[in-house]
């Protein structure tokens, strides 16, 4: 750990120096200078952790292409290196080049902060919402989700509250639950019912239904806040320890950060949305995940299905499902990690 620097919360990404996304650089150095900012004006001590994961060698590594990065007292940036050795044990066949949510163990594993939010490198946060993470009233026993809402990605000209201003005003979509009605979508406005707010007086007997319908335990499941949950997740390092991570499946991604909320919500964890308002932003792009295109994805590895998922409730619930070894998130492995000064 850097000499001196014990944060009160660590925030983890993951990435690699590759061709995902051409605007890599750009994406990182807004996100970063605004977390950055953020954490200095409201003294929330923070590491920034990412998580280079099977870092391409034809490439430079990350921490030779972000110049000039904004650390402080507060905003201390720490990168953990997964070399592709590493990734050849982990994923022998080389289905992806990146295992997001492997990397993001690596992260929870080694994080100095006492919470960890785990997050990706396009997500930056309202002020309002490091605001309310800086009055440090979070506590251990809960998760915390936070809206995401989309906005475009012609905005690496703008910095500072031009930045903030601008996405408060030009939201594409919002993603998550309100805060006040956990189980009812009332973003979605393409359901008719919250479309006009004179509904809004027949959301507790829509609530009432809903319990009737699925039943008790399929009803706590459609409470919790799984819309784009992989862009927020916070809680503490010891109920991360506790849940173990997120499952270490080795295909395609899809559904594991919702079987992490699942798995807590199961172990007793509560849930926690923050009012819509202490939101994160996420830099829109091509092939970017929404529950309404979710249908049209062309995935040609491995995944978790939804019936997958409702499967592996009944077995976590049972008793009879090993989420994850005893050495998750690489915990035998010697990672070299640096500081950027």
């Amino acid at each position: 750990m850097m000499q001196s620097f014990n944060p009160y919360l660590s925030i983890i990404v993951t990435c690699r120096n590759d061709t995902h996304r051409p605007d890599l650089v750009s994406r990182l150095h807004t996100t970063i200078h605004r977390w950055s900012s953020l954490c200095k004006k409201y003294h929330l001590s923070t590491e920034y952790l990412m998580v280079e994961w099977n870092p391409p060698a034809e490439n430079p590594p990350l921490k030779t292409v972000l110049q000039n990065l904004p650390v402080h007292e507060y905003f201390k940036i720490r990168i953990i290196t997964v070399s592709a050795n590493i990734h050849q044990k982990v994923d022998p066949n080389n289905l992806l080049p990146l295992h997001q949510m492997i990397a993001k163990n690596v992260g929870i594993r080694r994080a100095n902060g006492g919470y960890v939010l785990c997050t990706n490198l396009d997500i930056f946060p309202d002020s309002l919402l490091i605001e309310e993470i800086a009055k440090k009233k979070i506590q251990p026993g809960y998760f915390y989700r936070a809206n995401r809402c989309d906005i475009s990605e012609n905005i690496y000209a703008l910095s500072g509250n031009e930045l903030e201003n601008f996405s408060r005003n030009h939201i594409i979509r919002r993603l998550g639950m309100d805060a006040y009605w956990p189980g009812l979508k009332v973003f979605k406005k393409q359901y008719f019912i919250y479309r006009y707010w004179f509904f809004k007086p027949f959301f507790p007997l829509l609530l009432i239904v809903k319990r009737i319908v699925l039943g008790f335990d399929k009803f706590n499941i459609a409470r919790i806040d799984k819309e784009a949950c992989g862009d927020f997740t916070l809680m503490s390092k010891q109920d991360w320890l506790k849940i173990e991570g997120y499952h270490e499946f080795t295909g395609y991604p899809l559904h594991i950060d919702s079987l992490a909320l699942i798995r807590a919500t199961l172990m007793g964890l509560k849930q926690h949305i923050f009012n819509k308002q202490c939101c994160v932003y996420h830099i829109d792009h091509a092939g970017s995940w929404t529950e309404e295109t979710a249908h049209t994805l062309q995935i040609k590895y491995p995944f978790l299905s939804w019936k997958d998922l409702e499967k592996l409730t009944l077995l976590m619930k049972k008793g009879l499902f090993t989420y994850n070894k005893p050495e998750w998130g690489l915990l035998n492995e010697n990672l070299p990690e640096e500081w950027i000064a």
